[in-house]
């Protein structure tokens, strides 16, 4: 079998009322949008998109968006076209109102999340990322998951080290569920993953990033 995995990390330090003003400035306002959104979700795609667009534009703080997350897991459950996209499993609102996660195709170059301090603000692609022993990543595929040809999705919080390594990785979510996903993903990431520290902000060190994982098996 040939492995296939992709990551996408990133973190930004929540600033809600230098988000808000972007947000204002761009001619949105957050109640404006949850209103919008929960009368019409089917317009939810374009209104995060304008949300991204203001939040690219600023310097890297985050609105929180803990209403707008189980939105849009519902919309793209409902799209046929975006169901391989979206979780299995989504996040319940109980669960999005911490953690805002946004899973789908158009939010693949950009993941947001909501965290507290410490934390840094820049971005980091998926290209920033080398893997260091890639034979390794095959033995940390949940054998059950293997077993049953399912393929399954992880994200986890790392802290990242001097040289470039992750350390005291944590589950956050993993989908399906019961699969192993999120212990696999603890396991491997800080055996097997690596980031070019040109790539980051010199005051990175020691703070946390997000890596999702996709586990895929052909």
């Amino acid at each position: 079998r040939h492995w296939r995995y992709s990551v996408l990390a990133g973190a930004a330090v929540v600033e809600r009322e230098a988000a808000l003003a972007r947000l204002a400035r761009a001619g949105l306002s957050e109640a404006e949008l949850l209103a919008a959104w929960t009368a019409a979700p089917e317009d939810l795609r374009a209104g995060h998109g304008r949300m991204v667009d203001a939040w690219l534009r600023g310097d890297g703080s985050e609105l929180p968006l803990p209403d707008w997350a189980p939105l849009y897991a519902r919309l793209a459950l409902r799209d046929p076209g975006k169901r391989k996209d979206a979780w299995r499993a989504p996040l319940s609102p109980a669960q999005a109102a911490v953690r805002d996660y946004f899973f789908a195709r158009e939010l693949n170059a950009l993941i947001i999340e909501h965290m507290t301090r410490p934390g840094y603000a820049t971005p980091v692609e998926a290209g920033a990322w080398v893997l260091d022993h890639r034979p390794d990543m095959a033995r940390f595929y949940p054998e059950r998951a293997s077993d049953q040809e399912v393929y399954g999705k992880s994200l986890a919080l790392c802290t990242l080290t001097q040289d470039g390594g992750l350390t005291d990785c944590k589950s956050i979510a993993d989908a399906p569920p019961d699969y192993g996903f999120g212990a696999a993903a603890e396991r491997a990431l800080p055996l097997t993953w690596r980031l070019r520290m040109d790539s980051v902000p010199a005051d990175a060190v020691g703070k946390r990033v997000r890596v999702v994982l996709n586990w895929t098996l052909g």
